[in-house]
């Protein structure tokens, strides 16, 4: 009897530790992470990642999944949101596009912290693509660290020399 009981107590632990579907939230950067730039016309950032297949993010007592189509299109999201937060127009000269893909997100669990890696690919209007990579190490939880490797991304391509000369051109 006391078996049972046992298995029966058990069962509800063991079912959370199954799979999270992953859909990004923003990690509010605060003023001043990106310095503000200039930016001469409009800017359309367009997520350049078809891929919908099922990905493992993360994987310890329990599975983070997703898909990079939905992380893109996250990164996407807050970039554009940053550019017209940090952009200063100083001209209505012309139309610029930016294009993301995010190829890697990963979390491996350290002893003490999650360390976490992002690739993806920036492709500038004029034609040059830029491959970035970002690792970051953080305390805190999947979810946060997740997140944060996104906004750090951002971050990434806004300080990029080669960006931010597109943006004022």
């Amino acid at each position: 009897m006391l078996k049972k009981l046992l298995l029966v107590a058990l069962v509800p632990l063991l079912q959370a530790c199954g799979t999270f579907d992953y859909k990004p939230k923003e990690y509010v950067l605060s003023d001043g992470r990106i310095p503000p730039f200039q930016v001469a016309g409009t800017v359309q950032v367009i997520n350049l990642q078809p891929s919908t297949e099922s990905t493992i993010f993360f994987s310890g007592a329990a599975e983070w999944r997703g898909d990079y189509k939905r992380v893109t299109e996250h990164l996407r999201w807050q970039l554009d949101k940053e550019i017209q937060k940090n952009g200063t127009k100083h001209s209505a000269a012309s139309q610029k596009s930016i294009g993301v893909k995010v190829s890697k997100l990963s979390v491996t669990k350290r002893a003490f912290h999650f360390s976490s890696d992002i690739d993806f690919t920036v492709q500038l209007g004029s034609g040059l693509a830029l491959e970035k990579h970002v690792t970051q190490y953080s305390p805190s939880d999947v979810w946060t660290v997740l997140d944060g490797t996104l906004a750090l991304g951002v971050i990434e391509i806004l300080t990029d020399p080669d960006v931010k000369k597109y943006l004022a051109e």
